[in-house]
């Protein structure tokens, strides 16, 4: 008998505690969560511009330049290219000209005797110079020329 009334105690001990305790509705419950930021680099590659993959030989009358030197400013490639044949003499003109996907356009300097450019390498990896972007290919023309005898 003893245990019985210990069971009916506890009993009613428990049914009165669960009342006492508070709880939540779920509408309460915020779940909050932390967005981790990652930051964003673009890499440089202006000093990464290789010449010798847009000076391929054209055939025809699209000559390669036949003077070409690198330097390095602030770090990034800086091409000079330099149009010229010893063998002619009184061209019409020498121009050199850059081609991009989009357009071809002379660039540089000339004269009846010579053209020379600046090529820059841009960050992307790729020459530009002026208004010439991500040029592919470059070329000089020589235009009515004489031979030397």
């Amino acid at each position: 008998m003893h245990s019985l009334i210990e069971f009916f105690i506890l009993t009613c001990l428990l049914a009165s505690t669960e009342q006492c305790l508070k709880t939540l509705p779920p509408e309460e419950i915020y779940i909050t969560s932390t967005t981790i930021m990652f930051e964003t680099t673009t890499v440089n590659l202006c000093n990464d511009c290789d010449i010798e993959e847009i000076i391929q030989d054209q055939g025809g009358n699209k000559v390669v330049p036949n003077d070409i030197r690198n330097e390095l400013e602030d770090g990034c490639i800086k091409t000079y290219v330099q149009c010229y044949n010893e063998d002619l003499y009184g061209c019409l003109f020498v121009k050199l000209y850059a081609e991009s996907g989009e357009n071809t356009e002379q660039i540089g300097n000339f004269v009846t005797t010579s053209a020379d450019g600046v090529l820059n390498c841009d960050k992307d990896g790729t020459y530009f110079s002026g208004n010439v972007k991500n040029i592919r290919t470059i070329y000089c023309i020589f235009n009515g020329c004489k031979h030397n005898r």
